[in-house]
């Protein structure tokens, strides 16, 4: 780590009786020449560990941007979600999300949904999401996952049936946006008749490697941003 520049305690105590999400905004961080900004949190109880679910730098001079938080899980299909997931309201609504990334489908075919299981689930989701952050019009983008290995033909029919799915959600509601990254990628050369692409894009039947990952990010976010004023 660089030598601080600023050190601050935050006046907020996470010594609760029972489970809370809190958040705190820290004074302005000086850049002093630097291009980049570290920031190290840190709790002042060894007997109690703070868990730090997330950081946002914002500018105040610039505030124009697109911050992402984490939040997934690997392996996860919409179902498993929805079992294992119930209650996450204290944790959204103190994130204060503007809008929700679900990028589902490739662990869901795995498990044998169709295209009807799979939208209804992925309904059910948004409808637990929007629940949780407390606004009903919570705005939803919804991108498909990209071709992968390792289905029998009939899984593949039905998984290529998936951005179908998604497109139909949101035809029937105005928060919802669907970017179809199958067909992104599927241009880019990511499908079955190209197995040295694949090869450059995939790890394993599934999980993408790092060319991979950078690629299938960089066109979905073309596409959700525009192009560059």
């Amino acid at each position: 780590f660089a030598t601080p520049s600023l050190q601050d305690t935050a006046a907020v105590s996470l010594t609760e009786s029972a489970f809370k999400v809190k958040s705190v905004m820290t004074a302005p961080l000086p850049l002093n020449g630097k291009r980049f900004l570290q920031l190290e949190l840190l709790g002042n109880m060894n007997s109690a560990l703070t868990d730090i679910i997330g950081a946002r730098f914002m500018s105040d001079q610039c505030p124009q941007g697109l911050v992402i938080q984490d939040l997934s899980a690997g392996g996860l299909s919409t179902k498993e979600f929805l079992d294992t997931y119930g209650e996450a309201g204290d944790l959204f609504r103190a994130m204060g999300f503007d809008a929700a990334v679900l990028h589902f489908g490739a662990n869901d075919i795995g498990e044998g949904s169709t295209a009807e299981s799979f939208r209804a689930n992925t309904e059910r989701l948004i409808a637990r999401i929007r629940s949780w952050s407390g606004k009903p019009d919570l705005p939803i983008i919804l991108m498909s996952d990209p071709y992968r290995k390792g289905l029998t033909p009939a899984q593949e029919t039905e998984y290529a049936r998936y951005p179908g799915a998604l497109r139909a959600i949101a035809a029937s509601d105005p928060a919802v946006l669907v970017i179809n990254s199958r067909r992104l990628m599927h241009d880019q050369g990511w499908k079955a008749d190209q197995p040295t692409r694949l090869s450059e894009v995939l790890l394993d039947d599934v999980h993408y490697t790092p060319r991979g990952a950078i690629e299938l990010a960089a066109e979905e976010m073309r596409v959700l941003l525009g192009p560059a004023p």
